[in-house]
């Protein structure tokens, strides 16, 4: 009860300084500057203090305190985005402040170098993480597929190199005290300070605002003692980790000598393909599920296959993956086809399906989170889902859509969910026999001792590059230890 009384404190707080804020719009001015030093250069964000009052206020108190002084970008997804400000060099999560609530709503729009909040699944979990977007991520705008989205509260106005140069740093899965941890850099990108270099406000006379741009490194003598402090420690934790980081790369290149944990036992997977549309028909997606069927049979996988099928038929394998798998260790679910979303739920859609509306789609496709249910409740080590659905509106005109892509679904535990794209963007069919995605996907599932999340990190730099940067691959994991689908002593 508590807590609900906050947040709708918090929502009426936030409404009231955006009146405000809309009622001085005459008074235009910038909003509050930041600058965040690392060690592969520096770049100031400029917050927007009118539309995202609550996430503003949130960052600069966070700053104010040198919070982020010393923690690191922990991933790194290039042609998404970066994010930072909750780690140590050592992935120890560093204690925050309460959450705040969602300003998504707040008309911002998830564009290149602008800077927002990170979350969890809850759209009011936000504290002091942020990440900055490397490209237009309108699957991360409100409203997007779940019907929330990500707050954007302020851009990169200056040293968008560094933010090029942070986005090039190579990447690893990393263990952490909370699990491992994919996409972290393989060297530490170490925020070595942030420093408010701008305070504008109603109330800042001209001249304290143009002695304030004149001297934009302007900070405390306490200030600059502790910075020098912060800056000593940093510089003998970066020895420490370069020294270790030839030790990191090769963990994350090198094939390792897998545990017997999850490599000995039985394997169990549904392989799907839907080439043949009534309405829009696909090149690829038989041959893509014939040949992930083989290369999983040759892994040791026992095969469930289905092409071409009608719900019927899909909801019938799906209950007899979920009964099968119970007597199984690991179970995999490989799905290649149409798939849309609608009002936050991800739908694989049939061959046979006749959908005029949004509102039939229910009815006639088949529900993801039937595949997820059945994964979550046989309660075993590893469950895998790839999708290598949206390659474009499966309808047309016939059916409208006011999302684009599928939406991010949350990883139950012990289960990776692996996307042919990030969200709210369509996949490509390819012009070959196979889509882009699954071409590189067969290729590295053949690759000895590759655990599994390093495994998608090479199918996602592979379809960049062939893609020229237009598709990037993305997974949502839960997985606690190492999966390899060959293993060779």
């Amino acid at each position: 009860m508590l807590n609900l009384i906050r947040i709708n404190v918090y929502k009426l707080v936030a409404h009231l300084i955006f009146i405000v804020g809309c009622l001085s719009a005459s008074l235009t001015f910038a909003g509050p500057q930041v600058e965040v030093r690392t060690n592969l250069g520096n770049f100031i964000v400029e917050l927007d203090t009118d539309r995202a009052p609550v996430a503003s206020a949130n960052f600069l108190n966070y700053v104010k305190n040198g919070f982020y002084n010393g923690l690191i970008f922990h991933r790194i997804i290039d042609g998404f985005m970066i994010q930072g400000g909750g780690f140590t060099p050592d992935l120890i999560q560093k204690p925050t402040n309460s959450p705040i609530i969602s300003e998504a709503q707040n008309g911002l729009k998830n564009q290149t170098y602008t800077i927002a909040t990170a979350r969890t699944s809850d759209p009011n979990s936000a504290t002091s993480q942020f990440f900055i977007n490397l490209k237009d991520n309108p699957g991360l705008d409100y409203p997007n597929a779940t019907g929330n989205g990500y707050t954007v509260f302020g851009k990169v106005i200056s040293g968008t190199q560094t933010i090029d140069a942070i986005r090039k740093v190579p990447t690893m899965v990393g263990s952490a005290p909370i699990g491992r941890m994919a996409d972290v850099p393989t060297r530490p990108i170490i925020i070595e300070s942030t420093i408010r270099v701008g305070s504008n406000s109603n109330s800042s006379s001209a001249a304290t605002t143009e002695k304030i741009n004149s001297q934009p490194n302007l900070i405390l003598d306490s200030e600059r003692k502790k910075l020098e402090d912060d800056k000593r420690q940093i510089a003998e934790e970066r020895k420490r980790l370069e020294e270790d980081k030839q030790n990191s790369i090769v963990q994350s290149v090198l094939p390792l000598t897998p545990p017997t944990s999850f490599n000995q036992g039985r394997r169990l997977a549904l392989v799907i393909g839907n080439s043949a549309y009534q309405l829009r028909p696909l090149n690829n997606p038989r041959n893509d599920a014939d040949d992930v069927s083989k290369v999983l049979k040759g892994t040791g996988f026992e095969v469930i296959d289905l092409r071409d099928a009608t719900l019927p038929q899909m909801r019938l394998a799906t209950r007899q993956f979920g009964e099968r798998l119970m007597s199984n260790d690991v179970g995999l679910v490989y799905y290649s086809g149409h798939g849309i979303e609608v009002k936050g739920k991800n739908y694989f859609v049939p061959v046979n399906a006749d959908i005029k509306s949004s509102d039939e789609v229910a009815d006639q496709a088949l529900d993801v989170s039937l595949i997820l249910a059945k994964m979550d409740s046989a309660k075993k080590g590893v469950n895998i889902l790839i999708v290598d659905a949206c390659r474009d509106d499966p309808f047309g005109r016939s059916y409208r859509s006011n999302s684009r892509g599928l939406a991010a679904m949350d990883a139950p535990q012990g289960t990776i969910i692996a996307y042919a794209t990030s969200p709210g963007n369509v996949a490509s069919d390819g012009t070959g026999r196979n889509s882009p995605y699954t071409k590189n996907l067969i290729k590295a599932m053949q690759t000895p001792n590759l655990p599994v999340e390093l495994m998608f990190k090479e199918v996602r730099r592979a379809v960049r590059e062939e893609t020229k940067n237009q598709q990037t691959p993305w997974e949502n994991t839960s997985l606690s230890g190492n999966f390899y689908f060959k293993v060779q002593k």
